[in-house]
């Protein structure tokens, strides 16, 4: 599917990278724990004491081979599995990351646009390479990456929501089927 230029756009491809770290954008949250008992029970509590997000400028390439550049800002926010670290230097504590690494499949989502950029595989105005990029939302600048996790936890709403459409689109072509079929009929077997 062709790409267009717009707010709000969603790109889906392989991460691959442009610097050297493995992980282009990585998400930290440490959390520190509080035990809690009473009469006949005990429960912990996991309370965020920071959180960390370091992002730059990667591609995304899509099935075609297109490149598009991703230029992730301060307030990117990464959406997938997370991996917990108990690190033995901070008890009573946890790190859960997450990152996207070369080679994943993510979605983002921001502004698309037009420009040059070192991978672009148009020829834009006296020879430039023209190739799209795509930057946190104009409206609240922010970015979202999503790994492929979405889709499958989300898989159930998906389902629900392709019939619900099939169903709308068969009750309207009926609906307009009916509504027209008198005029249809005047028009091939009417008199002037």
């Amino acid at each position: 599917m062709p790409l267009s230029a717009g707010p709000a756009s969603v790109v889906r491809g392989r991460v691959d990278l442009i610097g050297e770290r493995e992980a282009p954008v990585a998400l930290s949250v440490v959390q520190r724990v509080s035990n809690h008992t009473s009469k006949n029970s005990r429960w912990h509590e996991w309370t965020e004491i920071s959180r960390s997000v370091h992002a730059e400028p990667f591609y995304l390439v899509r099935e075609s081979g297109e490149a598009i550049l991703v230029e992730p800002g301060t307030n990117t926010m990464l959406a997938d599995t997370l991996e917990t670290e108990l690190p033995p230097n901070m008890p009573m504590h946890r790190v859960q990351r997450a990152d996207a690494r070369r080679g994943e499949v993510f979605f983002a989502f921001g502004d698309l646009v037009q420009g040059a950029h070192p991978r672009a595989q148009q020829q834009g105005y006296r020879g430039a390479e023209m190739g799209w990029i795509l930057r946190p939302g104009s409206s609240d600048k922010r970015m979202l990456l999503a790994g492929d996790l979405i889709a499958t936890r989300y898989a159930g709403r998906i389902s629900s929501l392709h019939k619900w459409a099939l169903a709308l689109g068969i009750i309207w072509i009926l609906f307009h089927l009916l509504a027209t079929l008198p005029f249809v009929a005047s028009l091939a077997f009417g008199t002037a």
